[in-house]
């Protein structure tokens, strides 16, 4: 039995585009996390700095502020 469903062939294309569209990109600044754990985010937005959120197209981003601009 699968916890879920296979990937279709549109969703296997946006994720190749995204890659590619984003290979240059220094991922050390991004900070990824599930829907649940961005209301842990909020908690911690006094300790972190600068920060703005962003809905990326296959998780949430929490880009550094430098890099946003």
């Amino acid at each position: 039995m699968r916890k879920a469903p296979r990937l279709t062939a549109r969703h296997k294309a946006l994720r190749l585009r995204f890659a590619s569209e984003n290979i240059e990109r220094d991922w050390t600044k991004v900070v990824f996390s599930d829907e649940k754990s961005s209301i842990l985010m909020v908690q911690m937005t006094p300790s972190f700095t600068g920060g703005i959120c962003a809905k990326a197209r296959f998780s949430l981003a929490v880009e550094t502020l430098e890099e946003a601009v």
